[in-house]
């Protein structure tokens, strides 16, 4: 008998507690709740969660080590890393000031304080691509608002918590 999709389980996790796991048959979000609200803290796409079970949930265990050091990584490197600067700079290049205020509390890029705009953007995602071999590759992904932005600033980092680059798409 074949699955029925979606398929929801549930894990409890030594740092995250109650993790629930939700695959639709093409990806799989992970759910737990940090900061005191309901975060997606993980997604697969193209690889089987049950593959390497115990990858994936050693990592989404370390979620606030990893959330930590890439907001560290975005704050040092803000002045010296293009990237980083222009996936700010493109908020506002592109939304209204009604939402850059409800987002950030500023309305003009010359009030930018990364220190400040770091702690108001929504809390990253893991995301893992698989590949045809070994692990699947994996990044941190922030967006300014999911609900007003589409673009993502990804933070490649290894299962060693080593950050490798990061890029925008």
């Amino acid at each position: 008998m074949k699955n029925k999709f979606p398929i929801e389980t549930k894990y409890i996790s030594e740092n995250m507690g109650e993790i629930t796991i939700i695959n639709d048959g093409y990806s799989t979000s992970f759910f737990a709740n940090y900061n005191l609200k309901k975060t997606q803290v993980a997604l697969i796409q193209l690889y089987e969660f049950n593959k390497n079970k115990d990858f994936f949930l050693n990592l989404i265990n370390q979620y606030s080590e990893i959330h930590k050091k890439t907001k560290h990584y975005i704050i040092n490197n803000y002045s010296s890393n293009q990237i980083i600067k222009d996936y700010f700079k493109h908020h506002f290049d592109i939304l209204k000031e009604e939402i850059l205020i409800k987002l950030f509390n500023i309305k003009t890029f010359e009030d930018f304080d990364i220190n400040k705009i770091i702690e108001k953007i929504e809390n990253p995602r893991l995301y893992f691509e698989g590949g045809l071999e070994g692990l699947p590759s994996f990044s941190v992904q922030y967006w300014a608002s999911c609900e007003y932005s589409d673009i993502v600033l990804h933070i490649f980092i290894n299962e060693k918590l080593e950050i490798t680059e990061c890029f925008t798409e």
